[in-house]
């Protein structure tokens, strides 16, 4: 087929079946016709799919983030309820105000905004999430010995990773 013939989609770079695949997201289309009756390649801001598709998975990343935010927010509050005592008055102080900004970017529609206010919290708290950690371990080795887990007192699964880290 000459140049000449091809849809207008194929001179543009566009394969026919990525033609389909874009137009799918076109709002209001009702028919593969319509979808498909301009017969070129998406023009970024004509309100086709070249400019749906970002926005919908701009939204996508929205929605995922303020879950994420969501979810680390009740975790960050729950460790600051039940392990408080290991901060500061300053550290608690800097970790409230960090997860209030996060509060606040998960209102917005910026992703990106959200993603980095996580990640500055997660920051901030980094060193009060060792400590819990180092309780935790503290409470789950309190009352054993080392020589506990010498005598053979561990599950097999257990065993077997104690004898991989002898080993190196």
């Amino acid at each position: 087929m000459r140049a000449a013939q091809m849809p207008d989609c194929r001179r543009n770079g566009w394969s026919t079946s990525r033609w389909r695949i874009w137009t799918r997201a076109l709002p209001g289309a009702s028919s593969s016709e319509e979808r498909s009756s301009t017969g070129r390649a998406p023009q970024a801001g004509d309100g086709s799919a070249s400019s749906g598709i970002p926005r919908e998975r701009s939204r996508r990343s929205t929605r995922r983030y303020r879950v994420e935010a969501q979810r680390i927010l009740k975790a960050a509050e729950k460790q600051l309820d039940s392990n408080g005592d290991l901060l500061s008055a300053d550290e608690r102080r800097q970790i409230e105000a960090q997860m209030a900004v996060v509060r606040t970017a998960a209102q917005g529609t910026d992703h990106t905004v959200i993603h980095g206010e996580i990640e500055k919290l997660d920051r901030v708290s980094a060193d009060f999430a060792k400590r819990v950690m180092d309780r935790g371990i503290e409470r789950a080795l309190k009352g054993h010995s080392v020589g506990e887990f010498d005598q053979g007192e561990l599950s097999p699964h257990a065993k077997k990773a104690y004898e991989a880290l002898r080993e190196d």
